[in-house]
């Protein structure tokens, strides 16, 4: 069974440059992210009414997975 939470990170994009690397979500997909994760208001439908969502968390990541991502990232630029 597909997870809301597997579909959000399937979605989400990195970039990198030479001053660092970002990871999160883009365009229309940041969006209906921010919309969920901070329950506002949104529309469902282009001319629609609008629609006051629930607060619900996004990425439910914990400090320790935050901080295994945060390492990998760290060891992945610093061995290259």
């Amino acid at each position: 069974m597909v997870t809301q939470q597997a579909i959000y990170q399937s979605r989400l994009k990195a970039k990198a440059d030479g001053n660092g690397l970002e990871v999160g979500f883009y365009g229309r997909v940041a969006r209906i992210a921010r919309v969920h994760q901070y329950g506002l208001r949104d529309r469902v439908v282009a001319g629609g009414g609008d629609v006051q969502y629930e607060e619900r968390l996004v990425l439910d990541l914990t400090l320790h997975a935050i901080s295994k991502i945060t390492d990998r990232l760290n060891y992945q630029f610093i061995s290259d």
